[in-house]
């Protein structure tokens, strides 16, 4: 009697088994968890005398939960997942390549943004008191996981590895003096004063300036009319950045974060940059994976999309539409957990947005980051080289006027405004190293070593950056037209 009612179970699980897979094929998770149910029922209506024969069927549960959770993690739906890991633990009976435990153990660190394929020391800068405990709670559910695999006998030479890197994590961890609870490392949330008198100190950016502070005003005003239970309309806080190279707009996503954690809108408020081929793959269900990494890196903070236009490089195959298509998705179903920012040059972006409505519909704020004057470029190089614990001379600054002049004028669209400034700076420091060691080598003397003197600016426009053109200079063999050129 028994075998009879196992062989009809069988043909009914394996019947199941088609239109379950089928149904995770098509992402139909209403019609999983019904064939799921269906599966629950014929089991429970089958009365054996010998419980063990059952076993092989527990199997077929334990490989559906697997399969649904892997569903779930590829869609970022991180809580689903390890809900359908755990029923696939609860029902794994004996030995499978695809052993719950150890996949479970993987999915509770992915959760994290944690993985074993990458080494501890490049975990660490994201991980800080905020969110220690999460992580730490992730590593032992994942270390119990594979503990109790290694007691079904589930045990090899990846679970001992795994196994070595948590015991490691969780050592590195330990080791932070900052991820100490004590009164000193106490985390405080940042001032929204504070952080906006930040905003202040940027130089240049007015329009922008005054546009943040709009934003931060909404917000407050927002939760002003919620403290006292009136209606309110959750503005999208995902922005366009449109501006050239060099303008701020990197530094300026951060302030934003800065503002909205302070607001208390972003837990974390950190920033991930990330461009295209952070995003893209390179073959079919790779590129979803790639996207939903960095959104799950991202979530309660900002995620800033530079050169967002280059996710469609109009060809018909490009997997660039679908990452913008996953992007669109988790706006939607994490707006309160994420903000998200693209970035890029002004018309480039322009035609994007207006090439896709389903984007230009969710980004209401729009700000232009204009180019910067040469007043303020040559006030930003004073601060780079104060950063680098130098000081420019009066009469170095009157050439370093010269030479942003030439080279704004040279590329009056893409000069490259803060950039433009870091590398002629840089380009000073050279011909600073190599004068100076040239006039010691000569026992000449060379001046302050923290001094950017006129000659070392005059190097720079006349393009002098060599040890030969130090030499030149040093031994007076040159002449200055009345461009301020050395000749």
């Amino acid at each position: 009697m028994d075998q009879t009612r196992l062989e009809m179970l069988f043909e009914s699980m394996n019947a199941l088994d088609k239109e379950i897979r089928e149904a995770i094929v098509a992402e139909d998770t209403s019609l999983v968890h019904y064939h799921l149910f269906r599966a629950y029922r014929l089991i429970e209506k089958v009365q054996l005398e010998n419980k063990h024969s059952l076993l092989p069927f527990y199997q077929f549960l334990s490989k559906w939960h697997q399969r649904l959770a892997q569903m779930y993690e590829g869609k970022g739906y991180i809580e689903e997942a390890e809900r359908e890991w755990l029923s696939a633990i609860s029902f794994h009976v004996g030995e499978t390549d695809q052993n719950p435990y150890i996949q479970y153990a993987h999915s509770t660190l992915a959760a994290q943004n944690l993985s074993v394929s990458r080494e501890i020391k490049e975990h660490m800068p994201y991980i800080s008191l905020e969110n220690l405990s999460s992580v730490q709670t992730a590593l032992r559910k994942a270390k119990f996981s594979l503990k109790t695999a290694v007691t079904k006998s589930a045990i090899n030479d990846s679970t001992s590895y795994i196994l070595g890197w948590i015991d490691e994590m969780e050592k590195a961890l330990e080791a932070r003096d900052d991820l100490k609870s004590d009164e000193a490392h106490e985390f405080t949330k940042p001032v929204v004063e504070d952080v906006l008198r930040e905003l202040d100190s940027y130089i240049g950016l007015e329009k922008v300036k005054q546009r943040v502070r709009e934003i931060c005003n909404l917000v407050i005003f927002n939760q002003l009319r919620q403290e006292q239970g009136l209606k309110v309309n959750q503005p999208s806080l995902h922005m366009v950045f449109s501006g050239n190279p060099g303008t701020g707009k990197t530094s300026i996503a951060r302030i934003i974060a800065k503002v909205f954690k302070a607001l208390g809108v972003l837990k974390k408020g950190h920033l991930v940059e990330v461009g295209r081929a952070d995003l893209v793959g390179e073959y079919v269900g790779h590129t979803a994976v790639k996207t939903l990494g960095k959104l799950k890196e991202a979530r309660e903070g900002v995620l800033f999309i530079d050169e967002a236009y280059s996710l469609v490089r109009g060809q018909g195959n490009d997997f660039g539409i679908e990452a913008i298509d996953t992007i669109v998705k988790e706006m939607e179903d994490k707006r309160k957990e994420l903000v998200i920012i693209l970035a890029g040059y002004p018309n480039e972006m322009d035609r994007f947005l207006q090439s896709n409505p389903g984007l230009q519909s969710r980004f209401n704020s729009h700000i232009m980051f204009d180019d910067y004057s040469i007043d303020e470029l040559l006030e930003i190089g004073k601060i780079m080289l104060q950063q680098k614990q130098y000081q420019m001379t009066d009469e170095a600054s009157v050439v370093f006027r010269k030479i942003l002049i030439q080279r704004v004028r040279e590329n009056p669209k893409s000069h490259g405004n803060g950039r433009l400034v870091r590398n002629i700076i840089e380009e000073a420091i050279l011909c600073k190293a190599n004068y100076v060691v040239t006039c010691k080598q000569q026992n000449l003397p060379y001046g302050q070593l923290d001094e950017i003197e006129k000659v070392i600016m005059q190097m720079v426009l006349s393009n002098m950056n060599t040890l030969d053109d130090a030499e030149k200079v040093v031994k007076g063999n040159y002449q200055i037209d009345p461009r301020g050129l050395i000749n």
